[in-house]
């Protein structure tokens, strides 16, 4: 069950990350599009939550001093649900968002629908057919295994395994769609760790050791992942260049400007800011664009979407 409601800014989360002795935290946000929303507010109250989030994947500490003393918490444990339509998440995260480790720590999970069974088939749903009494003995016997501060290892074989499927998954899918987030991809696979073991306990297999068997399905879901994220960029860079208010002569002054001042001292994205009147991400987007369908032109400021 989750022990962690939506805090209204960082002051209500920290106190709410105290008082869970266990330090291990469960949040469900329905509509967490919203929440983004307000965390993206530079001078808004969910700002700074920002900083926790990014914390909290690690389980770094993090501290705040209230008007009743310095709270600390330290060694917190976190699994976050957040459930959104597409478009809402994708029109809400900025880029900086998606460039700055926030977006990394996540990873995304595209649900589509099921044209086998049409909405208008099932206007109430039966959940007798969703959950039987064997399926509930099932769980029972799942969630009543005594795994607490167990230790896994892998069977020997395991990181040949990885390394083989890692590379050929770069290769062969990847490589193109992500050249420039290698980070996000080692961050992807490195998941296929934690889902063998989750594997291994699904099936409650005896002992510690998880075998290349289980770090198979785990690949399996590191690619699904993968191909989630994949889905996700795709559809946000669409939807961000339908609203891009900027025309295709308006990207060519663009261009024709760098090129001119491109050797010029102290030249950089806020020269370029200021002379058209765009903010960083609309730059970003712009540069992205641009080197993406002129790839015959070169600039330093592409640097910028590599940070």
């Amino acid at each position: 069950s989750p022990n962690i409601a939506k805090p209204a800014g960082p002051v209500g989360m920290i106190k709410q990350l105290d008082e869970i002795t266990d330090k291990r935290g469960f949040w469900i946000e329905d509509e967490a599009a919203q929440m983004f929303k307000g965390i993206e507010q530079t001078s808004g109250p969910m700002s700074e939550m920002r900083d926790y989030l990014l914390k909290l994947k690690e389980g770094q500490k993090i501290e705040r001093l209230t008007g009743k003393g310095n709270i600390v918490v330290e060694g917190f444990r976190m699994t976050q649900l957040f459930i959104n339509t597409i478009d809402s998440m994708a029109n809400t995260l900025s880029e900086q968002s998606m460039n700055d480790g926030l977006f990394r720590r996540y990873t995304v999970a595209i649900a589509t629908k099921d044209d086998d069974r049409p909405m208008v088939n099932f206007a109430l749903y039966d959940l007798e057919k969703i959950v039987d009494d064997t399926l509930e003995d099932a769980f029972n016997a799942l969630f009543s295994q005594n795994i607490f501060e167990n230790s896994y290892t892998f069977e020997e074989g395991s990181a040949a395994v990885y390394d083989e499927c890692f590379s050929w998954f770069w290769n062969r899918q990847y490589s193109k769609f992500m050249s420039n987030d290698e980070n996000k991809y080692r961050t992807y696979m490195m998941e296929s760790w934690k889902y063998a073991v989750f594997n291994h306990i699904l099936h409650k297999r005896p002992g510690t050791v998880v075998s290349c068997e289980d770090l198979q399905y785990g690949l399996k879901v590191s690619m699904y992942l993968l191909n989630s994220l994949q889905h996700f960029v795709k559809f946000r860079a669409r939807t961000l260049e339908l609203k891009l208010p900027v025309k295709k002569d308006r990207i060519e002054q663009i261009m024709d400007f760098i090129r001119a001042n491109e050797n010029s001292k102290d030249f950089g994205n806020r020269i370029v800011q200021r002379k058209f009147n765009i903010k960083k991400d609309e730059l970003i987007l712009i540069l992205n664009s641009i080197r993406i369908h002129k790839p015959e032109f070169k600039t330093k400021l592409f640097s910028i979407l590599e940070k």
